[in-house]
């Protein structure tokens, strides 16, 4: 029998092994990743900002800099930090988006273990190896993690502490990282129960982004919409992927670049609806937040055409910590994202992964094809279980006491 107190040291030695674990694979493929458009432009960025000034973002990085205000402070620190000393640019400005992903995993293990030591321990282990933040943090170099370390510690506070002026807060903090976080803004209002617990926490988790914007509305405000507001993501994977597999054989030429931009525009529309419908679906069936947040993203990648590489991290963290029910799709969706990701990556950007520069361009085309495909079919899979191949449980989740 092991002695008082041994077993959670144990646990907690263990999860400093998984941190570290997520910590040497992350920073292992960032010194092996080949070189991105996104890294350059962070670096650009960089250069324009300590020549400019801050007022220079936007007006002077066009096509560089789709965020709001507040990476660019990093973006301009690891330039410095790369000037006077050995290590490269590109490596100190992952920095901060790998110490993201292990939050992630401290904070899958801390919301889990309530439920078993063992399975928080697994869970958290699963996201620490999971390929598709592995790819996204260490290969690519996109910063997404960080929102979605603070997005998914809003929903704890909300949901496990009800504490809804924190987890505001922290919402605010993801908002201004990268502003897909504002997809959770209206379920996670609704989930409060009074007039007072709902202004105040749509006032704590827009205002602050508000007062970042400002100076920015003030200074160039056409320039702002244009790079921030305009954005509309890249049409690189999800459904596009299917439609080039058939567009490009039949007619002999790539699809055209106007008529990606339509169906991306008519997909906006399409989503803004579905995601109406989730809202009030979820509600309806009193699904927790993170459920919800799993069905809103498992719809904005079957319905929206602008799927960028880097959004297939979203839902990982947030499928991590999902009812018991999410494992089996968790696996299914890890294994064809990441299948997608090489994919597109091979096809597209030669030599970031290494290794895939050596195949030929018909095996990439294929790939890309295939592997993308496969995973926005896996998406259609995971908006049926969402809406309907999982129960909501009933109090599980309710935070409405936060609003009291």
């Amino acid at each position: 029998m092991l002695p008082k107190g041994t077993r959670p040291a144990r646990r907690y030695t263990a999860l400093i092994g998984v941190l570290l674990l997520a910590a040497g694979l992350r920073l292992g493929l960032a010194t092996i990743a080949g070189p991105i458009i996104d890294i350059e432009n962070f670096e650009r960025v960089a250069a324009t900002i300590l020549r400019s000034g801050p007022l220079a973002l936007y007006q002077e990085t066009e096509g560089q800099y789709p965020y709001p205000p507040v990476w660019f402070i990093w973006e301009t620190a690891a330039y410095m930090l790369a000037r006077g000393s050995a290590l490269p640019f590109a490596l100190w400005v992952r920095l901060p988006t790998i110490a993201a992903d292990m939050g992630i995993v401290w904070l899958i293990w801390h919301w889990t273990r309530h439920r078993s030591p063992g399975q928080a321990m697994w869970r958290s282990f699963g996201y620490a190896v999971n390929p598709v933040p592995l790819i996204i943090t260490g290969l690519h170099g996109q910063f997404d993690a960080i929102a979605l370390f603070f997005t998914l510690l809003a929903l704890y506070n909300l949901e496990h502490r009800g504490r809804y002026l924190s987890a505001a807060l922290n919402l605010a903090v993801g908002i201004a990282v990268k502003s897909f976080p504002v997809l959770l803004l209206p379920p996670a209002l609704l989930q409060l129960r009074t007039t007072r617990a709902r202004t105040l926490f749509g006032a704590a988790a827009v205002a602050p982004v508000l007062l970042l914007l400002l100076p920015y509305v003030i200074a160039m405000p056409s320039a702002l919409w244009r790079e921030l507001f305009g954005y509309r993501g890249a049409a690189l994977l999800g459904f596009m992927v299917p439609i080039r597999t058939l567009y490009v054989p039949l007619v002999g030429e790539s699809v055209p670049a106007e008529l990606t931009h339509q169906i991306v525009s008519i997909s906006a529309y399409l989503f803004l609806a579905a995601y109406l419908f989730a809202i009030w679906y979820q509600q309806r069936r009193g699904a927790t937040l993170v459920n919800t947040a799993i069905a809103i993203l498992s719809l904005f990648y079957l319905v929206y055409a602008g799927i960028a590489p880097q959004y297939l991290i979203w839902i990982v963290p947030f499928m991590s910590v999902g009812d018991a029910s999410t494992g089996r799709p968790l696996l299914l969706y890890s294994a064809t994202g990441a299948l997608a990701l090489v994919g597109f990556y091979a096809y597209a950007i030669s030599g970031l992964i290494p290794g895939t520069q050596l195949l030929s361009r018909p095996v990439t085309q294929v790939l890309y094809g295939f592997s993308g495909t496969l995973w926005w079919l896996v998406c259609l899979v995971l908006v049926w279980h969402s809406f309907f191949g999982s129960r909501a449980v009933p109090g599980a989740g309710d935070i409405r006491r936060a609003g009291r």
